[in-house]
């Protein structure tokens, strides 16, 4: 490929980038406003969701001359699924982020990446030296070549699962309890519980993945299934390795796999652990609370102001309406009364506005650390060796380390 339509390619991917997150605001996800930093007023502006629309359609055009998929293509490429679009064909290595406690980590190359950083060498140093490098959780990772890292066919799984299975209906038929429970043992031991009845089987017959199970032989015997997934869910996995779901339709393209391994080796590693959206809807749910009481308030003092409503009256009528209750309204509105300078309703609606932007549980997600790591395997999933280990991973995460938010186990 010419070199010139790779950096053009490049070149559009930064353009809309620097488009759709400029400098200095922030953006509603939903909401079309931005809030300039600057003077903190609400400016209008095309929504964030949008805006990542067209960056996610962006990078899918720009696919072939970059060679990779972001995780913003993959899901400009499920919008688009309809269409009839194909995805971008993925080209070398992939690249899950382990630690020392992997069975291949380096720990010498470790040693030399702490005595450089003493010395005060820049990450982007110690990283192309040694391939070592700081997470936002401050632990150490390095990038496990996964270049030949495939799902395998359900072919190649299932003659000695096939087998193991006759021998074990066999035995049911012939009414031989003792040899159908030692089988079903076997079979499940060795590809997982429920193999044979439900869809799953371990990890170590479901990817062809040497590189990943040599240095963490324990994800091998995680079991794999592939269920009906809700809307917009790739994948899930669940803590303590105990298993992972694809989504039955979800292609090996979209590094939903890898997202999902990483994940695993988190959890092994005891790196910054990944999220859900739903472990943000309480706190979302307070501030949406706040904020309408807020409305309910000034939507009563108006009615004070302007109609001559008593407090209780308008609290009565207004907490029906919006759903707060009337007595805490009342309590505020009399607090109100008391004092010589109210707070200005108007400021405090505009700042928990930007506040419930903010606490969106989706935004939220998206901010997790261990969810910008695992979305930046996939972001990665197509460089090769070299390119990988000329590129710091900080610097191709999609959300600042100043902005993540690190959560343990």
């Amino acid at each position: 490929m010419a070199e010139g339509a790779l950096q053009s390619a490049l070149k559009m991917r930064q353009q809309a980038r620097e488009w759709a997150r400029p400098e200095g605001y922030d953006f509603a996800t939903i909401l079309p406003y931005a809030i300039n930093r600057a003077t903190g007023q609400a400016e209008w502006a095309i929504p964030a969701f949008l805006r990542d629309s067209a960056v996610g359609l962006v990078d899918l055009v720009t696919g072939p001359q970059v060679g990779d998929m972001t995780p913003e293509a993959t899901m400009a490429l499920m919008d688009l699924a309809g269409a009839g679009m194909a995805a971008p064909k993925p080209r070398g290595a992939l690249g899950i982020f382990g630690g020392k406690s992997a069975k291949t980590a380096d720990l010498d190359a470790l040693s030399m990446a702490r005595d450089m950083e003493r010395a005060g060498a820049s990450p982007s140093e110690i990283w192309s030296k040694t391939g070592w490098g700081r997470g936002a959780d401050e632990k150490w990772r390095f990038e496990i070549d996964d270049s030949k890292a495939r799902r395998t066919e359900k072919t190649e799984r299932n003659d000695l699962m096939q087998r193991m299975s006759d021998e074990r209906y066999a035995a049911e038929e012939a009414g031989d309890t003792e040899t159908y429970e030692r089988l079903t043992r076997e079979l499940w031991d060795e590809f997982g519980p429920g193999a044979g009845v439900q869809d799953g089987v371990r990890a170590k017959y479901f990817h062809d993945h040497p590189e990943l199970f040599e240095a963490y032989p324990q994800l091998g015997e995680m079991v794999i299934r592939q269920p009906d997934l809700p809307d917009n869910t790739l994948g899930v996995y669940y803590p303590g390795a105990q298993g992972v779901d694809i989504g039955w339709n979800v292609p090996w393209k979209t590094g939903a796999d890898l997202h999902e391994l990483q994940h695993a080796v988190q959890d092994i590693e005891g790196f910054a652990r990944g999220s859900s959206p739903d472990e943000f809807f309480p706190d979302y749910g307070v501030a949406a609370k706040r904020l309408r009481e807020s409305i309910a308030v000034k939507r009563a003092q108006e009615l004070m102001d302007e109609a001559g409503m008593t407090a209780k009256d308008a609290a009565d009528f207004v907490g029906e309406a919006n759903k707060v209750d009337p007595r805490n309204i009342e309590f505020i509105l009399t607090e109100r009364a008391k004092s010589a300078s109210p707070p200005d309703l108007d400021a405090i609606i505009e700042k928990q506005t930007k506040n419930m932007e903010e606490m969106n549980p989706s935004s939220m997600y998206r901010r997790v650390a261990g969810e910008a790591e695992a979305r930046n395997v996939q972001k990665r999933m197509e460089w090769d060796a070299a390119r990988r280990r000329a590129v710091l991973p900080s610097l191709t995460e999609d959300v600042p380390r100043d902005r993540q938010i690190v959560k343990g186990r």
